[in-house]
């Protein structure tokens, strides 16, 4: 009966990996590790395209910021991170989901017998 209840960490974790921005993590519950997720993926995203911006600028010279590789390789930076985030947050969470599942219906401690007069 409370296999049914338990948190199942395998399509969340293919899915965020596969999909990203902390969808598969909203979708199981864990409202934090997506929020995370979400920041992490639309940071990991938006940096190289204003790093590249940045050097489509410099190169026709409307302005000059010598900071776009930087903004570049530090979004591909923060999409590794993410991704290796999203890809341990589904197992950890749960994990304590189910260990407090257990816990709070005395599930697995056996049987006990007592008499009550």
């Amino acid at each position: 009966m409370i296999l049914l209840y338990e948190k199942n960490a395998r399509l969340p974790f293919v899915l965020n990996l596969a999909i990203g921005f902390g969808l598969w993590s909203f979708i199981q519950g864990d409202s934090t590790g997506a929020v995370a997720a979400l920041i992490g993926d639309a940071l990991g995203v938006s940096l190289p395209i204003l790093g590249y911006a940045c050097l489509m600028q410099n190169y026709y010279g409307y302005w000059s910021f010598s900071g776009g590789y930087e903004l570049v390789y530090a979004g591909y930076a923060i999409i590794v991170i993410t991704r290796i985030f999203e890809s341990i947050r589904p197992f950890t969470f749960a994990r304590r989901y189910n260990t407090v599942l257990r816990e709070s219906l005395q599930y697995g401690k056996g049987i006990s017998l007592s008499l009550v007069p």
